[in-house]
């Protein structure tokens, strides 16, 4: 397989792994989108059961409600952070193809080198055959 072509795999290859991660980053997204919505109503039960609890109403029921509301936050904050280490993971293989990216750019900034070298090469060869052409009087010079 040419380089050209090899390095052309290896960058649709990277691409791929790039849009899994990316699709994998934006279900984390959404459910961190969830658990947003989730502390606002929670924070709304607790605004409302802190006026009733000032208000001294039902003070037994309010003090359940509250023990209720602390677990529940008590487990969203769990929750939140089992997420966040979900998405240590693809911020890591983000970076390691980003690493990836840059090794193959490197590469393909050498075989340009290289293809621009062997292009020059077989220039002044062409040039030199010419030349020598013309001083032995097989070829002429052509008009410009």
């Amino acid at each position: 397989m040419p380089p050209v072509d090899a390095l052309g795999r290896q960058q649709g290859e990277l691409g791929g792994q790039q849009a899994a991660l990316g699709a994998q980053q934006g279900v984390l997204g959404a459910h961190q989108g969830e658990f947003a919505g989730q502390r606002a109503m929670l924070a709304g039960r607790r605004a409302m059961l802190a006026a009733q609890s000032s208000q001294r109403e039902q003070a037994t029921e309010v003090s359940v409600s509250s023990v209720a509301e602390d677990a529940r936050a008590q487990a969203l904050d769990q929750q939140q952070d089992a997420l966040s280490r979900q998405q240590e993971a693809p911020g890591r293989q983000q970076a390691e193809l980003g690493k990836q990216q840059a090794a193959l750019g490197a590469q393909e900034a050498a075989l340009g080198r290289r293809q621009q070298q062997a292009s020059d090469q077989a220039n002044r060869q062409i040039r030199q055959l010419l030349d020598e052409a013309i001083a032995k009087g097989v070829a002429k010079p052509a008009s410009r």
